[in-house]
């Protein structure tokens, strides 16, 4: 859909790619598992020390740059929510 025809009232998700292993073995299913449960540790622990800065510049309620336009139309709609409110 054109992005001049979007419901801004709707979140869009687009599958990127599809990955299929015929029948895997054992050991590829385990270094899959192993690999996805890495993934998972590093982005949780990115993420665990990332939030102290994002809740620092959320707290300084500094205006965004104009020329971020997209990010600035984002920031509004996220403050228009009746969620924003509480």
């Amino acid at each position: 859909m054109p992005r001049e025809r979007r419901n801004p009232s709707i979140s869009y998700a687009y599958k990127t790619a599809v990955f299929r292993i015929h029948n895997p073995s054992r050991h590829k299913r385990a270094m899959l598992d192993d690999a996805l449960t890495r993934y998972h540790r590093a982005y949780t622990k990115t993420l665990a020390g990332l939030l102290p800065e994002f809740e620092y510049y959320a707290g300084a309620d500094q205006p965004l740059g104009p020329e971020l336009q997209n990010i600035n139309a984002w920031h509004d709609r996220l403050k228009s929510r009746p969620s924003a409110e509480a």
